[in-house]
């Protein structure tokens, strides 16, 4: 036991990183884009994966991309090299990389599949609560606002020489603010003359 616990430590550390990396953003994104082909589609493909038995993906893996397979690209077993001398640091950790791609594969497919779709459902709860309703209710009437002072300030100083705007908006105060839209645009338009 002793001396598989480090490798089995390691691959459900991979896998488990390798799950939540790629589950979460989906399941954002998914969230993002809720009701759209991309969403649906995703949601199916995720189904699918999740139904699949990890012994049969397995399997298939090993009989397509390992040595004796279709495309021989990872190794079937093990989790070394013959004579390590003869390889660099850099060439070690590529093996060991792809003598753990496949096991990391199998351990975190169903994981991935069923955390991005909580993933996707606590963004779309979240976001359809009601304080983010509020928050962005809230954006649209200060924009809304903003948009009003803006136009009545346009209006206040329209046909006026750029000097006479300044020495009409500076200093004007907000409440207890330092400074209000009026004392900016009069800043603003100082930097203008200044610069001119």
């Amino acid at each position: 036991i002793a001396e598989r616990l480090p490798v089995t430590i390691s691959l459900n550390f991979m896998a488990v990183a390798l799950t939540y990396l790629l589950a979460v953003p989906l399941g954002v994104m998914t969230a993002q884009r809720a009701g759209s082909f991309f969403d649906r589609s995703s949601e199916f493909l995720l189904f699918v994966l999740y139904s699949l038995p990890v012994m049969w993906v397995g399997l298939l893996l090993q009989a397509f991309f390992c040595e004796g397979g279709v495309i021989e690209i990872f190794p079937l077993k093990g989790a070394g090299v013959d004579m390590p001398d003869r390889y660099s640091v850099w060439q070690l950790q590529l093996e060991y990389l792809k003598s753990c791609a496949l096991p990391v594969c199998c351990l975190a497919y169903g994981g991935f599949a069923g955390l991005s779709r909580y993933a996707r459902s606590g963004m779309l709860e979240t976001a359809n609560s009601d304080y983010m309703r509020t928050e962005r209710q809230r954006k649209v009437v200060t924009a809304l606002i903003e948009k009003a002072k803006t136009a009545g300030i346009s209006k206040l100083v329209e046909g006026m020489k750029v000097e006479d705007v300044i020495d009409r908006l500076s200093g004007i105060r907000c409440g207890f603010k330092q400074t209000s839209c009026p004392d900016q645009l009069a800043c603003a338009l100082k930097q203008y003359v200044e610069n001119k």
